[in-house]
């Protein structure tokens, strides 16, 4: 036996649609307001939802087609206006979706809104949880459990790639270093020894001048590598709604003007995908 709709979400269906400037059908004119309105929309929901999904299906979010998926099965009228109608949404969000990553690509050529800095000021937690501390001077107040552990982590691989490379300039030298006491031992016989020890005084000190390039450059590479994590994060959070203190996203989502560029990246992408085939 088919299912039916419960009585409490077509009551409430029927509430809302009333006020709503919705076509009807030609025989019933367009003066049908109110109660009059509500009692037809009850009708058609208790006796064709089909039909209903077909006229008004576009009224309805998501949740409140939910609703009319246990009919589905049963009914393929049901089944098709709900698949179209979910074909629609696929498209809205793809549009959506299009739209907003448009606009990231203009403010991320500008500069300011995805600098670290400005970054910073909307996500300080997420800053400091992707953003290593190049001394890991204590933190300036208390951390949560898993910030703790994660800036632990941190510095143990930090800690390791010092030591890895510290190791590797250590042994560059000590082979240098073999190599000019070879040399050296044949002036350290002609009375050079004076010589020598100049030879290893500078020895050290390019020793030391090596290992604190090594560590510039670990510590270099180390914010490069934070930093793209974090802007990639940053930018996940834009396109799923995340930065709505800051973005107007319905707007957005409705800008039109936005649809040039996307058609262009896409245009772009069809031709490369072309020529590759060739």
């Amino acid at each position: 036996m088919a299912g039916k709709l419960q009585d409490d979400f077509i009551s409430d269906i029927s509430s809302r649609l009333r006020d709503l400037p919705i076509r009807l059908p030609r025989n019933l004119g367009d003066n049908l307001i109110g109660t009059n309105k509500e009692k037809y929309l009850i009708n058609l929901l208790q006796k064709d939802p089909g039909v209903f999904l077909e006229r008004y299906g576009s009224e309805l979010s998501q949740d409140e087609r939910l609703n009319f998926h246990s009919l589905r099965l049963d009914d393929f009228e049901i089944d098709f206006y709900l698949k179209q109608l979910e074909g629609e949404d696929k498209d809205k969000q793809c549009l959506t979706r299009n739209r907003r990553v448009a606009l990231m690509n203009r403010l991320e050529a500008q500069g300011e809104y995805f600098s670290e800095e400005a970054m910073k000021h909307r996500a300080p937690d997420l800053h400091k949880l992707h953003m290593r501390d190049a001394s890991f001077s204590a933190a300036s107040g208390p951390l949560e459990e898993g910030d703790m552990l994660s800036r632990l982590e941190r510095q143990v691989l930090y800690q390791e790639e010092r030591l890895a490379a510290q190791e590797a300039s250590r042994q560059k030298q000590r082979q240098g270093s073999e190599q000019e006491e070879e040399e050296e031992s044949s002036e350290e016989d002609e009375g050079g020894g004076r010589m020598a020890d100049q030879g290893q005084s500078m020895g050290s000190h390019q020793e030391e001048a090596d290992d604190l390039e090594q560590q510039e450059e670990a510590s270099s590479a180390d914010h490069d590598n934070d930093f793209e994590i974090f802007l990639s994060e940053m930018k996940s959070r834009f396109l799923a709604g995340g930065d709505g203190k800051y973005i107007d996203y319905a707007a957005v989502d409705a800008d039109t003007s936005l649809d040039e560029d996307w058609a262009a990246i896409a245009n772009q992408d069809a031709q490369e995908r072309y020529f590759d085939a060739d």
